[in-house]
């Protein structure tokens, strides 16, 4: 799954840099664009790591206790 991420992203990314950068003639302004999606998706993981070890141990305890009860 994270392979096909990072393929969609590789193919995907350009075509934005190149929309803006094509509208607004300057290639420093669609790199300024793109980092805005980029940033928000940094908070996103950095928030979740704090999750992280009670989701791990919520879910290891749910697989125990459903292969306990087979």
């Amino acid at each position: 799954m994270l392979g096909t991420c990072a393929l969609a992203g590789a193919v995907a990314s350009p075509s934005p840099i190149g929309l803006v950068s094509g509208a607004t003639g300057s290639l420093g302004t669609a790199f300024a664009v793109v980092l805005v999606p980029l940033a928000a998706g940094c908070v996103v993981v950095l928030r979740a790591r704090s999750t992280y070890d009670a989701d791990a141990s919520r879910a290891s305890a749910s697989s125990v206790a459903v292969a306990g009860d087979a």
